[in-house]
């Protein structure tokens, strides 16, 4: 076939793959030397050092090269890793093998692009961007003529871009109809490595969004990735963009052109950590807006810009008014910084004995790039929970303990238009019965003897603008259910002792580790109450349903420790990851991230190498899932029999007796069951207090 198209220079169509014959004519068309035997060196040793020493695709690919090394050693075959132009860096393999294909120039530095080298597996999976493999003549050059060559391109995690090529060459004798699936099972891997990598960055940047964007009086603020991609908008800077924010997020600003190359200027030119301002105008909008912008790093590398927006105010004389395009944003006093000033929001909120605070809000931490996981139940699980971030529909998280739940409503809460407003978690089933109700509604001024001057706001107050999360729903007593359902109904509260009734604006997510249908049909949960709270349902399935995700999740909490405990070194052996797979996990990804916190700081040598020794001895046994399940079972079965007996006798009180007693209780418990103590604390005489008790038939011991 070669021969003849050497002799009449034309395609033989009907004998090759198509293929290779339509890469023949591209090649042709190249004006590549159909006799050429050494490919064109354009790389010196300096460029192919700095080229992998700056990649990151090439970094992530270091130790899935060792164990390709590994497998091809013996086999008569090389690997290597190209960048994005079909440019080899890295050769690994045979030493033998090796010094045969250098002779080819098959080395580093070598360009094996179509265009410089024809028809070759490197350059047409590059130009196809999907797997090839190229078979002897089947190359456009005679010189390649005895390699076999396999080789798939490496994409971009996120945007799909391709990052590179991995290759595997051998003797055309040699070949093996195999190594194409070899060469795409590693490129995968690559890509995984980039891809946790990629949502650690996420992570790293919504936390430092959130330490700027939930300070009160937060101007407008926004994260960009080093994509270039919206992760975060609060609404003021969606008010002043004229955007939605579920319209925004994860898409890049081409409909903020000035904004758009601000912030580019800002991650390639930039200082970290440096603040730069600029006024700018966006035709789109009519009207100029005034940013402020620092990049973000993390290990020396950029993970993203904050920015916030706001109107811009009449230009002074010593400020640009516009971004020169050859030139950065103007640098504010370099202690001006998102830093600083987040740290001093903090100290002031914390010092001005701000009320949420006080009553335990907590800030949402997570966002779904914190979410792992690549099974397929999970990830319509995580797709159902992105719908949810569009509306304030009510929503139902139902898995069991240690599945994620908390995980899933903080990244409901963050990915949503509420991200501004504050994240509120109260936990049904570790609060007295008689607690719930003051903790949910609050009381007014004088609703008891000892309630606080100006009364209390309730957890729903807290949460106006924002998100409450209703953790272990299904353990609130059934006689104070119509309560909540009485919010959801009406979407106000009525403070205990209080005569008016508060509008309140929250998005309400409530979680449970119970079938809520199964206690319906039980008779242990309002059946009306379910319907409102069973909106938008999202289902989580235990770890032992989701094996394939364990290394996942194994390599996010090693490199967590790395970072968090300073060392580098620590691996784990794929014997080790192998068992972690085997086992059945009752306690779900919580046991799972708590086995390999102990095996780091007990069981782990000094190497720094996990091995299946250092793993917990009942790790290895083979499970015994029913009497595992029993037993948890029977043990909840009792607890919930004990708690239910312990509540049965109780007599019914009013609304204003029910929280004068939950006061005194709670007043009791902060002064650790101390008697004397809780009565100087309420200013009354210790026989007082006892007399309140009997008479609210509560026994304080």
């Amino acid at each position: 076939m070669w021969d003849a198209f050497l002799a009449n220079g034309k395609v033989p169509e009907k004998d090759l793959r198509p293929l290779v014959s339509e890469s023949w004519k591209r090649s042709s068309s190249y004006g590549v030397n159909p006799g050429s035997i050494k490919a064109q060196i354009v790389l010196g040793e300096e460029d192919v050092y700095n080229i992998k020493t700056e990649s990151e695709m090439i970094e992530s690919a270091g130790p899935i090269l060792k164990d390709l090394a590994r497998i091809i050693t013996d086999t008569k075959h090389v690997a290597f890793l190209c960048n994005n132009l079909g440019q080899i860096v890295e050769v690994i393999g045979d030493s033998d093998i090796q010094y045969r294909a250098a002779l080819n120039h098959l080395s580093a530095g070598a360009d094996w692009s179509e265009e410089r080298a024809g028809t070759n597996a490197i350059g047409t999976a590059l130009k196809l961007n999907s797997p090839v493999q190229i078979f002897s003549a089947e190359h456009f050059c005679e010189g390649w003529h005895t390699w076999t060559c396999s080789a798939t391109p490496i994409h971009n995690p996120v945007t799909g871009d391709i990052l590179g090529i991995l290759d595997i060459t051998g003797s055309w004798n040699y070949h093996q109809s195999h190594t194409l699936g070899l060469v795409v099972a590693q490129a995968r891997a690559i890509e995984m490595s980039l891809h946790q990598k990629e949502m650690i960055r996420q992570q790293k940047l919504t936390d430092q969004y959130l330490a700027v964007s939930t300070t009160p009086n937060a101007d407008g603020s926004l994260a960009i990735d080093i994509h270039g991609r919206v992760s975060h908008i609060n609404q003021r800077a969606a008010r002043q963009l004229g955007a939605e924010p579920g319209l925004i997020i994860g898409r890049n600003l081409a409909g903020f052109p000035s904004l758009q190359n601000a912030i580019s200027e800002i991650l390639s030119r930039g200082e970290p950590n440096r603040q730069y301002e600029a006024t700018i105008m966006e035709t789109k909008l009519s009207r100029e807006l005034h940013i402020a912008g620092t990049q973000m790093v993390e290990n020396g590398k950029p993970i993203g810009v904050l920015v916030t927006v706001r109107a811009a105010s009449p230009p002074d004389k010593h400020r640009n008014p516009y971004l020169e395009p050859e030139g950065l944003p103007r640098e504010t006093d370099p202690v001006d910084t998102f830093w600083n000033r987040a740290k001093v929001k903090s100290h002031n909120r914390a010092a001005g004995n701000n009320t949420r605070s006080e009553a335990g809000n907590s800030a949402a931490r997570y966002s779904f790039a914190s979410i792992l996981g690549h099974d397929q139940s999970f990830l319509k699980s995580i797709e159902m929970a992105k719908r949810a971030t569009l509306n304030d529909s009510t929503v139902l998280i139902q898995g069991e303990s240690g599945t994620g739940k908390e995980l899933f409503a903080q990244a409901i809460h963050v990915g949503s238009q509420r991200s501004a407003g504050p994240f509120v978690t109260i936990n049904c089933g570790a609060l007295p019965k008689d607690l719930i109700v003051s903790e949910l509604f609050g009381y007014a001024e004088g609703a008891f003897t000892g309630a606080s001057k100006g009364g209390n706001p309730g957890k729903f107050e807290l949460a106006c603008g924002g998100t409450i999360f209703l953790d272990e729903i299904g353990e609130m007593p059934l006689d104070q259910q119509v309560n909540l359902l009485r919010v959801l109904e009406e979407r106000t509260v009525s403070r205990i002792g209080g005569r008016h009734t508060i509008p309140i604006d929250v998005k309400i997510i409530a979680a449970t580790n119970k079938n809520l249908f199964d206690q319906v049909r039980n008779g242990n949960f309002r059946e009306d109450l379910f319907y409102r709270l069973n909106v938008i349902n999202i289902s989580l399935p235990p770890l032992r349903e989701r094996l394939e995700d364990i290394s996942l999740l194994v390599s996010s909490f090693l490199e967590k420790a790395r970072r968090e405990l300073g060392r580098p070194d620590l691996q784990i052996s794929d014997e080790a990851v192998r068992i972690l797979e085997s086992y059945h996990w009752p306690g779900n990804i919580r046991e799972l991230h708590n086995v390999i916190e102990r095996t780091i700081q007990l069981n782990c040598c000094d190497s720094g190498y996990i091995t299946s020794d250092c793993l917990p001895p009942e790790l290895s046994e083979p499970p015994n899932k029913k009497t595992a399940v029993h037993f948890r079972d029977s043990v909840y079965l009792h607890l919930t029999d004990l708690k239910q007996n312990l509540y049965e006798p109780e007599p019914r009180l009013g609304v204003v007796q029910s929280a004068e007693r939950d006061f005194l209780l709670k007043t009791l418990s902060e002064c650790n069951y101390n008697m004397t103590k809780a009565a100087a604390e309420l200013k009354m005489a210790r026989s007082t207090l006892y007399r309140k008790f009997k008479k609210l038939h509560c026994e304080p011991n």
